[in-house]
């Protein structure tokens, strides 16, 4: 029996260990390696290594890495699927990943709530923001690292039913603390991180506007 569970803990940790390797699932796809902010990494790396000597472009290491990438996916893919049932039957699979690439374009949740009856009559008042100090309405729970990690995925415009599915949440929230408010509006803002020269002399830049959507808070009590 010893020996049956030696060789259970030796199968389980190689399993983990196989596992716990650096892989960009769900990264390597032509998508990911053009969008603007991977490019802007493909270039910093390069300018980086064109630094400390070696005579390579961002265009020359997009196309290295993505060649050594899909290698390594492969090779991994076959190593890790006789371990796949076991992973899957202990609920050991990692369901997060560390990021690619540096996100210079992150999103920002905004809550807003609405008096009515009608939209114009009266005005939005914000009660949530990311990372403000004055919209803070449940701040414990939307700035908690897991709705953080998700809202990160809305920064690439991606898991937008995700994004429904949350503010659907956020409204059956805001009609039971807001019992005053007839509206709630949920609005995705992505902003720029500009470089040091350009954040000293104009400040943030404009965010621009995504998935603006409303919510009926009445129907909702």
């Amino acid at each position: 029996m010893k020996h049956l569970r030696a060789l259970f803990v030796l199968f389980h940790l190689l399993a983990i260990f196989l596992l716990s390797f650096p892989a960009p699932v769900g990264g390597m796809t032509e998508a990911s390696f053009k969008h603007p902010a991977t490019q802007q990494s493909f270039r910093s790396y390069a300018e980086a290594l064109q630094g400390v000597g070696l005579d390579i472009d961002a265009a020359q290491l997009e196309a290295a890495l993505w060649e050594l990438g899909t290698r390594y996916m492969k090779a991994r893919a076959a190593t890790v699927a006789p371990f796949e049932p076991y992973l899957l039957a202990v609920g050991a699979k990692q369901g997060w990943r560390m990021f690619h690439s540096v996100n210079r374009e992150p999103a920002w949740l905004v809550v807003e709530i609405h008096p009515g009856p009608t939209l114009e009559s009266g005005a939005w008042r914000r009660v949530y923001e990311s990372r403000s100090d004055s919209a803070t309405w449940r701040r414990p729970q939307l700035d908690q690292e897991r709705s953080r990690a998700l809202m990160n995925s809305w920064s690439w415009l991606s898991s937008k039913k995700t994004y429904h599915q949350f503010g659907a949440w956020l409204a059956q929230r805001a009609a039971e603390d807001f019992p005053e408010a007839m509206w709630m509006r949920t609005t995705l803002e992505r902003r720029v991180i500009p470089g040091p020269e350009q954040l000293r002399r104009s400040g943030l830049p404009t965010p621009t506007v995504h998935w603006e959507r409303r919510y009926a808070l009445e129907a909702l009590r």
